[in-house]
């Protein structure tokens, strides 16, 4: 009758160990989705749209941490200005040959778009006034069930002497060198793409 050797039970835990590792890698390999992420907007713009309801316009890339990509049902951006809360629940997307606003298929090589974010019909009374602003995007995979996801906060800081109304807007581009937005009010026939 064989005996059990210290070194064979060695080697039956090293088989065991590597099977398990194996296991872990096929899942994340070919079923794991990842996690969303966003790449800091480069610019963003916060204007009107032409019927005169609040716009957040930003180019951005959405990536997976998983090699089955993600696929998106829907995004919204908060802004936050002091006490004030106010969603921008219409969403569309525009880039190379891919516009839409119906989901998104995000792969996890990524994509970059731009993203245009407009208030609901009763949001027209929100004004862009001069001051400090928190800029929120989240998106609603289609394969959680934990709701929302924040991709980005984005603090942003209107200027004295700028108010955003149906004929102008401020665009704020990053610059990575200081961490910070820079503003420059636009013309409306100015867009970020």
């Amino acid at each position: 009758m064989d005996q059990v050797t210290p070194l064979s039970v060695a080697t039956l835990l090293v088989s065991l160990l590597a099977v398990f590792i194996s296991a872990i890698a096929l899942y994340r390999a070919s079923f794991h989705r990842g996690r969303l992420r966003m790449t800091q907007p480069t610019p963003i713009l916060l204007s009107r749209d032409s019927r005169g309801l609040p716009k957040v316009s930003m180019m951005t890339m959405l990536f997976t941490t998983g090699n089955q990509g993600n696929i998106i049902e829907s995004m919204y951006t908060v802004i936050r200005r002091g006490s004030t809360v106010l969603a921008l629940p219409q969403w569309s997307y525009s880039g190379g040959n891919k516009p839409g606003s119906a989901g998104l298929h995000v792969p996890s090589a990524g994509i970059s778009l731009q993203h245009e974010f407009v208030g609901a019909p009763d949001s027209s009374d929100f004004q862009f006034a001069p001051g400090d602003y928190l800029v929120e995007t989240f998106a609603s995979p289609l394969t959680t069930k934990r709701g929302p996801v924040r991709l980005d906060r984005a603090a942003l800081t209107i200027p004295a002497g700028v108010n955003v109304h149906n004929a102008t807007g401020v665009m704020f581009t990053w610059l990575p060198s200081e961490k910070r937005y820079s503003p420059e009010s636009i013309s409306p026939t100015q867009g970020i793409g």
